[in-house]
């Protein structure tokens, strides 16, 4: 039996053997029968009859079992790569820096993050590149990539220029509003300027009218003197016109003259008015409505821009005469005197408004017939064949035109 920190040796034979001290990188914990044990790996025992081992410290390590000391870290590694963690029984190594990070040369167990603006593309870089500040930026610190930088579009300008650690800022080209007018044209970097269009005053004109890129031209209006007369209005769009006297179809009376001295525009006849009184230079013109023919006029004469239509009544047919050609709108009624019938003559067909009279000749008798009915204005005579006795009858009667006979006995 041996304490802790010990071990037996040498029992054989004669001899009874002797407890001894633990070698140095050996332990053992308790009393007993066991020998000692060698340290772990990232452990270590300088001294002899130990009863336990001691950690690495920092920085230090110890790949092997049963050392008496621990190896120092060699953080050393090339440019790029950084060394991993080192302790315990772990030696560590060197590794490639990822993307978006980097390593110089020296001891640096850890790699540093790109700062911004820069990148680091491929893993194990010893630097970082900057972005260029105008197709590329970064605002984020251990990248891998720059950023692209923003492209303004046809309906933008640019607003802030890119740098390597900001992109470029765009903003929409303001929009001119119906009353206003581009001042100034935008560009790539600047924004587009509007202005209201100017508002003529009511004694101003418009010489030249708003545009899209210009502005409204005002000019004040002509004023008379006092030995001329205002032949034209002033107007919104035109100028007053000023002259000694009025234009040939303008008019200003006396009572114009003598004050306000604006002459005014003949009226027009319309197309249903004729000129009744001709304008003047001190009088204005007269227009009258045409006169329309009633249902029993006809136009004698057309209307005239200076001249009425004429209109006439139908003539009126007579109890003794009938219409030959009907009234119209643009003529007359033809009357006709009822044709008389003559002596020997009657009224085969009797007359009206609108027919003549026909006459007809009289029927004369044979010698073989006898007057039945005698003619009258309105009937022809009616003759009938005499009666002939046969030779059985006698003839009872003879009138002129007209017999009667009766049986032999």
């Amino acid at each position: 039996m041996c304490a802790a920190g010990t071990e037996h040796g040498g029992c054989g034979g004669v001899h009874a053997g002797t407890c001894s001290d633990c070698k140095v990188g050996q332990f053992k914990a308790a009393a007993g029968l066991s020998p000692c044990t060698d340290c772990t790996s990232g452990s270590f025992q300088s001294g002899t009859g130990a009863a336990s081992c001691n950690l690495c410290p920092a920085h230090h390590f110890q790949d092997a079992m049963g050392q008496g000391a621990c190896k120092a870290c060699n953080y050393m590694c090339p440019p790029g790569l950084f060394h991993t963690a080192c302790g315990g029984s772990a030696p560590g190594a060197c590794a490639a820096c990822p993307a978006g990070q980097y390593k110089g040369a020296g001891t640096a167990v850890s790699c540093l993050a790109c700062q911004v603006g820069q990148f680091a593309a491929t893993p194990g870089s010893a630097t970082c590149s900057a972005c260029n500040g105008v197709t590329e930026w970064q605002n984020g610190s251990g990248s891998a990539v720059c950023k692209p930088v923003t492209v303004c579009t046809s309906t933008e300008f640019e607003v802030s220029t890119p740098t390597s650690t900001s992109d470029r800022a765009c903003a929409a080209h303001a929009r001119c509003t119906a009353t206003q007018w581009e001042s100034k044209a935008y560009t790539g970097t600047s924004n587009r300027e509007c202005k209201d269009h100017t508002v003529c005053s009511a004694t101003q004109w418009q010489t030249k009218a708003a545009g899209l890129k210009h502005d409204r031209v005002c000019q004040g209006h002509t004023i008379c003197s006092a030995s001329e007369v205002e032949t034209k209005a002033a107007g919104g769009f035109h100028d007053r016109v000023c002259a000694s006297t009025c234009q040939p179809d303008h008019w200003c009376g006396t009572a114009c003259q003598l004050s306000h001295r604006v002459c005014s525009q003949h009226t027009v006849c319309t197309a249903s008015e004729w000129e009744s009184v001709p304008g003047g230079l001190v009088q204005d013109r007269a227009c009258t409505a045409i006169k329309s023919c009633g249902s029993t006029e006809y136009e004698t004469a057309l209307p005239t821009a200076t001249t009425d239509r004429v209109c006439a009544s139908h003539t009126v047919c007579g109890a003794t005469e009938w219409e030959t050609k009907p009234a119209g709108t643009h003529h007359d009624r033809n009357c006709k005197a009822h044709t008389t019938c003559k002596p020997l003559e009657w009224e085969s067909k009797g007359a009206s408004a609108l027919q003549d009279r026909v006459c007809s000749g009289v029927a004369f008798c044979t010698s073989a017939q006898w007057e039945q009915s005698a003619p009258t204005a309105t009937t022809n005579r009616v003759c009938k064949a005499l009666t002939t006795c046969q030779h059985t009858q006698w003839e009872i009667t003879a009138q002129i035109g007209r017999a009667s006979c009766r049986e032999r006995v």
